[in-house]
Order: structure tokens, then sequence, then C-alpha cells
């Protein structure tokens, strides 16, 4: 949009892009679906939040970037790569409001989810592919109708490195990026996360990195050395261990000495 938006009732609800929740939340899992390779845990979580707070004008989110990062216990540079991510899949499209009276200054961004547009990618499933139409002429042949060309395949989109590192914390992508390609490496993220979540989700990777490194190299090594099957399983219990060790050593009911530094 070429003029500026003010920040009125008005301007988030002509931003609106959904009927009411339930169509944004289809919608949103259809996201989920279609660019299951490229979110990464923190867009995700971002994700979540946006959807939150996206509920009074369905499908607009207009809240601050240090509030989003508040609630996922990310930085708010960290929460703004991750959006210009979304941006760039087409999940979201931010759009700066400017104050509605004194000096009209900038405002937060709408952040507005995007409907999602169900696509041959987004389908893991082979399409079925219909018998040609035969047509009768007049002296009684077989006339076959023209097949359609068929539409060439694309690849789905792929985030360029930069969003893949900086999406994630450093000593998780450092340790991982070696031995796993992209889609093991989001899975891999997801079973940290998970196993961190059932402890406490409030614990970060940021606090511990050196421990995070080390346990997971020595996933990493178990794994490649047969020791272990099910790599996913076995991270997802070992984030679960470590998360349990800091939130001792928060208590001051452990001795270790990696997480204060002595």
């Amino acid at each position: 949009m070429s003029t500026k938006l003010l920040a009125t009732p008005g301007t988030l609800t002509k931003l609106s892009t959904f009927r009411d929740k339930d169509h944004m939340d289809a919608s949103i899992r259809q996201h989920r679906k279609c660019h299951i390779r490229a979110l990464t845990p923190t867009m995700r979580d971002v994700l979540d939040v946006i959807a939150q707070y996206a509920l009074r004008y369905p499908g607009v989110c207009y809240l601050r970037k240090q509030r989003i990062a508040d609630h996922i216990g990310r930085s708010r540079r960290t929460v703004i790569r991750a959006c210009k991510a979304l941006e760039q899949l087409g999940i979201i499209e931010q759009y700066p409001l400017f104050r509605d009276k004194g000096d009209r200054r900038r405002s937060v961004n709408a952040i507005v989810v995007q409907p999602a547009r169900v696509t041959t990618e987004c389908h893991s499933h082979k399409p079925k592919h219909k018998p040609v139409k035969q047509t009768n002429s007049t002296n009684g042949t077989h006339t076959p109708t023209r097949p359609t060309k068929r539409a060439e395949h694309k690849e789905p989109p792929h985030l360029d490195a930069s969003y893949l590192r900086d999406s994630m914390p450093v000593a998780l992508f450092d340790v991982l990026s070696p031995f796993l390609d992209a889609k093991a490496l989001y899975e891999a993220v997801g079973a940290i996360y998970a196993g961190k979540a059932s402890i406490d989700a409030t614990v970060t990777i940021e606090e511990a990195p050196k421990r995070w490194a080390d346990a997971i190299k020595s996933a990493i090594r178990s794994y490649k050395a047969g020791r272990v099957r099910n790599l996913n399983g076995y991270l997802r219990g070992m984030a679960a261990r470590v998360a349990s060790e800091v939130c001792r050593v928060r208590t001051g009911a452990g001795g270790a000495t990696w997480l204060t530094g002595a």
C-alpha cells in the first residue's frame, strides 16, 4: 500500500484476512503443512504468538516485536529475523502503521496472516490422473482430445542459510549442521525443544551453550557409532536431562560450574 496506514480500528478491519478464528487457524495449519521443511522452531513459536493476538481483527496481529520476544524467550532481533523469514514464505505480511493523532510518527507494524493457497507443492501424494475423454465424431470414429500440458513441478521454497542459522541458537546450528541435512536438522532441533519444554519451557540454550553442545556432540557420536537407533528420541531425552540440570543450578541445588562460568 502506497499511502500511510493509520493505526485505527478501521485500518485493522480493512487489513483483516479472515472471517473468523476458525478460518485463520485452518489457514495456519495449511501453512505449517506446506512449509514443514522451512519452518524452524523459532518461526513456529513466533507464528503461534501472532495467531494468539490476531483474534479481534481475524488475521491481524498488532503487537510489538519485543512483546513477541518476551512471550517466546528470545531476543527482539531474533523475532525480527523470524518475521522476515515468515514473510519471505508468504505466511505473513507486515504493514507499517502510523499514529492517528499528533505528529503521526511511525507506530507498530501490523502483522497480517495470509490465507494459505493450496498448491501441488503442499501435498505429498500424487494427484490422480483422469482418463482422457473420447469424443465421438459424426462418422463414428473416435477423436481423442488433446491432453492438457502438465504443470511443471516446482520445488518448495527454501530459506537462505543465513535465515536458518539466525533462527536458532548458534550452539545448536554449529553442532548439528555438519552432520544433518535441512530436514533432519529441523526435526532434531524440534526434538531438543520438546525435551527441554517437558521440564521447563523457560530454559534457554544460551544459559549453558557449552553444556548443550557437549551433550549434543555425545548424542551424535553415539548415533554414528550405531549405539542409538532413534536420534530424535534420544535428543529429546538428552534435552530433558540437560534442562533438569539447568533448573537445579538455577535453584542452587547443583554444583555444576558450566552455567555460572566459574
